[in-house]
């Protein structure tokens, strides 16, 4: 699991931003793909390994706001429409893709039968952009 912790969030509610660790490679190969020149040199590995690796606030200034305009062009939806068609879901083995196991939804694929692979998601690049840009700089675990 990845963990984000924000230096100085505008609203202290905002303190962490979390991803699984599928989610959060796939979020990281955007990032790196589309804001490389933001990053300083030697500081791609660290995105990926974590270990307190410090953002500063104006470099997630700027990630942000490259990320936001990716969002607006339409760039963040064509990535995952993209992943999903060269990723696509499978069914869920842990109820045969019923989406129900035993009484209630199944809670491996939480209802739906099926399971993502793609692990990329719009509002999951928009949710990592506001946070961004609210941090302050960031920490990453």
């Amino acid at each position: 699991m990845a963990k984000l912790e924000a230096y100085r969030p505008t609203d202290e509610s905002k303190r962490y931003f979390y991803n699984d660790t599928r989610s959060w490679k796939r979020l990281v190969d955007f990032v790196i793909d589309t804001c490389t020149n933001l990053l300083r040199k030697g500081e791609i590995d660290a995105w990926y390994s974590g270990y307190g690796h410090i953002v500063d606030a104006e470099t997630t200034t700027a990630i942000a706001n490259r990320v936001q305009q990716l969002i607006n062009e339409g760039t963040v939806k064509r990535r995952e429409i993209e992943l999903t068609i060269a990723f696509p879901p499978i069914r869920c083995s842990f109820c045969d893709g019923t989406g129900f196991k035993g009484k209630g939804k199944c809670t491996t694929c939480h209802g739906k039968g099926e399971i993502e692979q793609s692990f990329f998601s719009e509002d999951n690049v928009r949710a990592f952009a506001k946070f961004a840009k609210e941090s302050g700089g960031f920490d990453i675990w």
